[in-house]
């Protein structure tokens, strides 16, 4: 399933992560930012995405031109993405791999892109970014993002 297809595509993941403040991990998170959304139960609203996108950005200290791609979530709501998304350069997506893992989608796929910026390739054998921003919607329109960044 790629970026324009519509649809679900059920996948199980299990993963985790361990954070911390002190220097000299695998990757840096920054601007991390949440917001709710109303819209729709299960479909996110684009201007909402844009608000999610620039608040991240601005918590990152970052511009669009600044991150190397978008890890869209790819849960077959292309048009919400598209909009939102259209100031990116790159969009990205792990779903035509893992599928959608549910509950764990939000870390598994940070988890694979940590892993595909420390190789410096995405599983399609193209570059990795050096910065990502990473975006998760929820279903009730719970949404969280993030920038990953590769560690110095």
């Amino acid at each position: 399933m790629g970026l324009s297809e519509a649809g679900v595509v059920l996948g199980e993941a299990a993963a985790a992560v361990v954070l911390s403040a002190q220097t000299g991990g695998t990757a840096v998170l920054r601007g991390i930012t949440a917001r709710t959304d109303h819209a729709a139960l299960t479909a996110p609203c684009p201007r909402a995405l844009t608000r999610l996108a620039d608040d991240c950005l601005h918590r990152a200290a970052l511009t669009a031109d600044g991150i190397g791609a978008v890890k869209t979530h790819g849960g077959g709501n292309y048009a919400a993405e598209e909009r939102a998304f259209a100031a990116f350069r790159r969009r990205i997506s792990f779903k035509p791999y893992i599928g959608h893992t549910l509950g764990a989608a939000g870390v598994a796929e940070t988890v694979l892109l940590v892993g595909c910026l420390q190789r410096g390739h995405l599983p399609d054998g193209t570059p990795a970014p050096d910065s990502v921003l990473d975006y998760f919607p929820g279903f009730g329109g719970s949404h969280a993002a993030w920038v990953v960044q590769t560690a110095s």
